[in-house]
Order: structure tokens, then sequence, then C-alpha cells
């Protein structure tokens, strides 16, 4: 089994340049955040980078 890479909340906003806060919001409101839907563990968002990656080359996230 191969772990999946992921950002933390703050590693996420800093790589899209936007606010911690901004990202818990559009999560708690539509449970995605820029079409994202973050693995929870515990308490903690944890967002893929494979996603991520996806965002900034352009692509949509599904």
């Amino acid at each position: 089994m191969e772990l999946q890479k992921v950002l933390t909340t703050q590693e996420f906003a800093d790589t899209l340049k936007c606010s911690p806060k901004t990202v818990r919001k559009n999560y708690c409101i539509t449970g995605v955040c820029y079409g994202i839907k973050p693995l929870k563990v515990g308490a903690r968002l944890l967002w893929p980078t494979s996603e991520v990656a996806k965002i900034l080359n352009g692509e949509v996230a599904e």
C-alpha cells in the first residue's frame, strides 16, 4: 500500500496564495475548496498534492 502525499491546510493556502481561513471557510460551506475535497484525519484537513498540482497546471480538479 502506497501512502498519498498531502499538504496541510497552511501549506495548501501558501501554495495557492490565499489565507488558511479562506480555505477552511470554503470547506465548511461547500465541502471542497477550489474543487478539491480534503482527507480528514481527526480534526485536520489534508489536501492531496496530486489534485493541487492539477490546479497549478491549469487543469480542473475533479
